[in-house]
């Protein structure tokens, strides 16, 4: 059996080995017809059996791997998109009082934050708060108003409202109420009753239907900030009291 087992193994890897070789090696001939040739090793269950655990066994690292680099792949992904979450939660940015008050704390949420400032600053109309953030109200100019971060009024019927959406005017966007802090010690809650998100501004804010903003107003109050740099396309929106 010993010898059969150690011709095996030869002609295994040595399958062209010369007969006489092969007697040299294993010092007898007594078995020399009986001993099994590649192809009957190739062929024997155990061969094939051995074979296919091997098989299974590659195939059960190679989904391993796969899983991991997929859980690997989707950790990466979950910490980016929480890393950028944060990045934009720390820009975001109180104005109050004419003052900056950035929130760089990290887990920090706007609803979270409790900031009491003293009495507020006020315009000739006021001042107006929309969700975190207020504005001066003024009058008395335009593009220095807006360009320092305040909110320009313009009189009439309906009062207009303008200010920068890159120093946070896009608020009245998602906003459906607002209050209004008179220079008389009043204050006002303002409810947004219409809203129009393709108007613009060739000089004379207009609304997508060409109508000028004060034309058939839908509310007291109008509303308005640039929807980019050009200065052009514009959100429009009228509240009532």
């Amino acid at each position: 059996m010993f010898a059969k087992l150690l011709v095996s193994i030869l002609l295994f890897f040595n399958p062209n080995m010369r007969l006489d070789a092969i007697k040299a090696a294993s010092n007898t001939t007594s078995f020399i017809t009986d001993v099994p040739t590649i192809v009957s090793l190739n062929n024997s269950t155990e061969m094939k059996n051995a074979c296919k655990d091997i098989e299974s066994d590659v195939k059960a690292g190679e989904e391993r791997i796969e899983q991991e680099r997929i859980a690997q792949e989707q950790a990466e992904a979950e910490e980016a998109a929480r890393q950028a979450a944060l990045a934009a939660q720390s820009s975001y940015n109180i104005t109050y009082n004419n003052y900056n008050y950035s929130n760089n704390y990290s887990g920090y949420t706007a609803s979270d934050y409790t900031y009491s400032p003293p009495a507020m600053t006020m315009g000739n109309y006021g001042r107006l708060v929309v969700g975190g953030t207020s504005w001066v109200l003024e009058s008395r100019g335009f593009q220095d108003i807006v360009d320092r971060g305040d909110c320009w009024v313009g009189e009439g019927y309906p009062l207009i409202f303008g200010a920068h959406w890159n120093l946070g005017f896009t608020a009245i966007e998602y906003a459906s109420t607002a209050t209004w802090y008179k220079p008389d010690g009043s204050v006002v809650t303002l409810y947004k009753v219409s809203e129009d998100w393709n108007a613009h501004n060739y000089g004379t804010v207009t609304k997508s239907n060409g109508e000028y903003y004060f034309s058939n107003p839908a509310g007291p109050i109008c509303m308005y900030t640039c929807e980019d740099y050009s200065g052009e396309n514009v959100y429009l929106s009228y509240w009532t009291y």
